[in-house]
């Protein structure tokens, strides 16, 4: 029999915005954990420009669209998140985070 449970987040995830031009600040951002990261244009078999965030924990790389965020987990992961499922699952605590701030920030406290 299986076991189903229902949790409440309590880490805070640090997220910046990829707005399809600043790939080597979300570069930095993910490699600024000290954990293995990265973020990187790729062109695909048919000639398209995707980005891909790499994700350490499933040592995958996971494609990232224009207008996602790009979040740090509570073990310093990397994931894309829609705007929307943002929106609809978390609430902002700031949104002035400076880009040096943003990259020492811890996700724990």
């Amino acid at each position: 029999m299986s076991t189903y449970a229902r949790f409440h987040k309590r880490f805070a995830p640090l997220c910046v915005l990829f707005d399809g031009t600043n790939t080597a600040d979300v570069d930095t951002f993910t490699r600024a954990t000290g954990k293995p990261g990265g973020f990187r244009a790729r062109e695909t078999a048919d000639g398209d420009l995707t980005h891909e965030v790499y994700d350490y924990m499933h040592r995958s790389w996971i494609g990232v669209k224009a207008d996602q965020w790009v979040a740090r987990g509570p073990v310093d992961e990397h994931y894309p998140i829609a705007a929307e499922v943002l929106g609809d699952t978390t609430n902002y605590i700031r949104e002035d985070v400076s880009a040096a701030e943003a990259v020492t920030w811890p996700t724990r406290g």
